[in-house]
C-alpha cells in the first residue's frame, strides 16, 4: 500500500457522523437499562497499554491532556483513575459525549466533555487557548481516512486532520494515536508535515507468511 495514497481506502459508514450517532443512541440505552459502557474500540488492552505508557512517563498528575474522538471516555476514566486530574474530551457525536458524561458522573470523576468536530467545527476558543501535554486518538484518524469528503481532499494533498491536532499540541506534547489502518511507517509518513517519530507502544504480534506484523499500531509523536 502507497502511504501517501489516501484513496487505497474507499468511503464506508464508519467514515459518517450518523453511523456514530447511531451506535451511541444504541449504547446510551444499554447503559441506562444495564450498566454496560460500550464497545472498547481495539479492546480493552490496547487502553491499558496506552494509559500504563502514560503513567510511567507522566508523574505530574495536573498535566492537562485531550482525547480527540474520546467515544464513552473509556481511556480518560482510566486516567482518572490513576490520579489524573485535568482531562478533556471531544466527540463529534452528541450521543457519545451524553454517554461520556453519564459514565463519569456515576464513577464521581471531574472530566471536561465538548462536543466538537475536529474538521468542520471552528477551534479557536474551544479549549479557551489550553495547549496540551498529552493529545490521545484511538480510531478517531482511521474513521476520518473513511470520510468520503476527506478522501476527496486527499487526493489533492490536502491533509486538514495533522494540522488540526498540531495546534492542540504544547511543544514538548506526545500526540499518541492508534490505528487498524494504518501501519507505522504509514501514520510516521502522514504525520511527518507537523511531528517526528517518537516510539511505538507494542501490541500482541502475529505471523503470516512469514511476515510478522501487528493488528492496530500505536505511535507516539512529538511536534516538530
Amino acid at each position: 500500500m502507497d502511504s501517501a495514497d489516501s484513496s487505497a481506502f474507499g468511503p464506508s459508514e464508519l467514515g459518517n457522523k450518523q453511523y456514530w450517532e447511531n451506535v451511541y443512541e444504541r449504547d446510551n440505552i444499554n447503559f441506562k437499562e444495564n450498566g454496560d459502557i460500550g464497545e472498547i474500540w481495539f479492546g480493552e488492552s490496547s487502553a491499558k497499554k496506552i494509559v500504563n505508557w502514560i503513567c510511567s512517563r507522566v508523574k505530574d498528575y495536573s498535566v492537562p491532556i485531550l482525547d480527540l474522538g474520546c467515544g464513552n471516555g473509556h481511556i480518560l476514566v482510566s486516567l482518572a483513575s490513576n490520579g489524573y486530574t485535568n482531562l478533556t474530551g471531544t466527540d463529534y457525536s452528541p450521543n457519545a459525549i451524553e454517554l461520556a458524561r453519564e459514565i463519569c458522573a456515576k464513577q464521581n470523576f471531574d472530566i471536561n466533555y465538548h462536543i466538537f468536530d475536529l474538521l468542520a467545527d471552528e477551534d479557536s476558543n474551544i479549549f479557551n487557548g489550553q495547549l496540551f501535554d498529552i493529545v490521545i486518538d484511538k480510531g478517531t484518524y482511521d474513521a476520518i481516512s473513511l470520510n468520503a469528503e476527506v478522501i476527496e481532499m486527499r487526493k489533492s494533498g490536502v491533509d486538514p486532520y495533522v494540522r488540526k491536532v498540531r495546534k492542540f499540541c504544547k511543544g514538548d506534547a506526545y500526540f499518541i494515536i492508534t490505528s487498524c489502518n494504518w501501519t507505522k511507517d504509514e501514520l510516521v509518513d502522514k504525520f511527518k508535515e507537523g511531528f517526528n517519530y517518537h516510539s511505538i507502544i507494542k501490541h500482541p504480534t502475529f505471523t503470516f507468511g512469514g511476515v510478522t506484523g501487528q493488528t492496530i499500531s500505536t505511535v507516539v509523536f512529538t511536534p516538530k
